[in-house]
């Protein structure tokens, strides 16, 4: 949903009391939660980076959220990411021609302003080789942007670099990759 985390509690429910990190170990949990992102499951990354900004001083509503995303872990623990989706090998001439849908596809997103604390936008990036996600990330754009037009752009230029970076490995093991597309929704 639209839920947002802040200091002292969420979007929903601004004045929270603090957690009782006695009884509810928070920063264990965290800790839990981070290993397995690293680890097997990148699609929590956002949610547990955004509930550790909230480590020194948690409230029941971050507890709340920590716990939807191990429900969340739990039931879809037979997900997975499948690379070269789509048949797309078997349609390529990798000698002679470029495919009609390149083999290299980037996506940019931004939220603009979406802080509650500080009012930063948000960057989204996907970067996908043969129909795979092969790289991800959603940051906190470091600079305050006055407009979404400013934010989507702050987001594509991020997307053109970590592009350029995939661009290279793409070259190295020999795929096509030319035209690279990069798509915005605005």
């Amino acid at each position: 949903g639209n839920l947002r985390l802040s200091r002292s509690g969420t979007s929903e429910n601004p004045k929270l009391d603090p957690l009782d990190v006695v009884k509810c170990h928070y920063r264990a949990l965290l800790g839990g939660l981070n290993y397995i992102a690293t680890g097997t499951r990148p699609g929590i990354t956002f949610t547990v980076n955004q509930l550790s900004w909230y480590a020194n001083a948690p409230t029941q509503a971050h507890w709340d959220v920590a716990i939807d995303c191990l429900r969340y872990l739990n039931h879809t623990q037979n997900w997975g990411i499948k690379l070269g989706g789509g048949g797309f090998i078997a349609q390529v001439d990798w000698l002679h021609k470029l495919p009609d849908n390149p083999s290299s596809v980037a996506y940019a997103d931004a939220n603009h302003g979406t802080g509650i604390d500080d009012k930063k936008s948000i960057s989204g990036v996907l970067i996908k080789v043969l129909g795979g996600p092969v790289s991800w990330a959603s940051r906190v754009q470091p600079v305050t942007s006055t407009s979404t037009t400013e934010s989507e752009y702050r987001a594509l230029s991020e997307t053109s670099r970590e592009a350029l970076w995939i661009l290279k490995i793409v070259e190295f093991f020999g795929l096509p990759s030319r035209p690279f597309l990069i798509r915005g929704d605005n």
